[in-house]
């Protein structure tokens, strides 16, 4: 009867020892998958945490961008008041220049007759016809100047409005 106790004894501690080792086995398996997990979670975070700063990171480009493109285009806009003054004073002295030019005109027909005194009138008049040129080619410039600056912060705009569309196309594609 011992020896079958026995033997019924070493059978169910076998038994215990095997159901001892499946769940070790198992309690094993299921901390590999939870470091796993664990792992898999802590990198997750890192690519949060790395999209959250770059999303940070685009969103002050954009609204520097933005106010960089507010301020060219109250530059472009100043340029552009600028520039209409000019053709305003330009067209005024081109007014001015034509009706000197008619009283020019006009004065040496009367010169051909009365010689004197209008001779240093028209040397005035004509000194004056100078000057007006010199002031109208003078404006031309600075309009022809004012034409490129415009151009070129017209350019300016068109390239800062492009690189925004761009970046806010990369950040919708990042979100």
């Amino acid at each position: 009867q011992k020896s079958e106790d026995d033997a019924a004894h070493s059978v169910l501690v076998a038994d215990l020892e095997k159901k001892v080792s499946d769940q070790s086995q198992q309690l094993s398996d299921l901390e590999s998958e939870k470091d796993k997990l664990s792992t898999e979670r802590d990198n997750i975070q890192s690519e949060l945490d790395t999209i959250t700063k770059d999303k940070s990171a685009l969103e002050s480009e954009k609204e520097e961008l933005s106010n960089k493109l507010e301020s060219l285009q109250s530059d472009v806009s100043e340029l552009e008041k600028k520039k209409e003054e000019l053709d305003s004073k330009l067209e005024s002295k081109t007014k001015e220049l034509d009706n000197l030019t008619k009283k020019n005109a006009e004065e040496e027909e009367i010169r051909t007759s009365s010689m004197g005194d209008l001779e240093k009138k028209l040397t005035d008049k004509m000194e004056e016809i100078s000057n007006l040129t010199k002031d109208k080619s003078s404006l031309e410039s600075e309009k022809e100047e004012l034409t490129n600056k415009l151009e070129s912060l017209q350019s300016d705009v068109s390239e800062l409005e492009k690189k925004l569309t761009d970046k806010n196309e990369e950040f919708e594609n990042r979100m």
